[in-house]
């Protein structure tokens, strides 16, 4: 929720910010920035026209602008890699990823379950890897017990057919 300011991106170059973005834009020694100031992002001047209050840390550091303009501010006309959409209801997130899926499909759309599902496989791959890296340690400190008893018991090897010859 939009606690300074509006919610709605009403011209190209507004922004709503979250509340970390505010103060990061804020000149050294002043408050957050609030709306109706300006700040600059690569070169272009956007005005504030919202700031968030409590959100999740998601939204804390974002710029919120039109795609358009954010398009040309990065030079990516034409290119998107993520949208975030926020269903009011969660039982209504299926019909929305369906009628993204229908209306763009090119788009990939992606729920909570999809991202837990990617992160949990990208998660068993790292498992895999440390899984690695701890079976060749404990080989290596394997042989290297070995190599030391077999060392200690060569050294020990004269000293006991000493004590053998002398009748130990």
């Amino acid at each position: 929720e939009v606690e300074y300011g509006v919610g709605v991106l009403d011209f190209p170059n507004s922004v709503i910010l979250g509340r970390a973005a505010a103060e990061l834009y804020s000149q050294e020694g002043q408050p957050a920035v609030s709306p109706g100031d300006t700040i600059q992002v690569l070169g272009q001047e956007l005005e504030v026209v919202g700031v968030l209050g409590k959100s999740p840390n998601l939204y804390r550091g974002m710029v919120l602008m039109e795609l358009e303009t954010a398009q040309m501010i990065f030079n990516r006309r034409g290119n998107v890699s993520a949208v975030i959409l926020s269903a009011e209801a969660l039982d209504s997130l299926p019909q929305i990823q369906a009628e993204i899926g229908i209306n763009y499909p090119d788009l990939r759309s992606s729920g909570q379950a999809d991202i837990v599902a990617e992160f949990q496989a990208r998660l068993e791959s790292m498992m895999v890897f440390f899984n690695m890296i701890n079976g060749t340690t404990v080989a290596v400190v394997f042989m290297f017990v070995s190599i030391v008893m077999f060392v200690a018991v060569m050294e020990r090897r004269r000293d006991i057919g000493v004590l053998r010859a002398l009748g130990a």
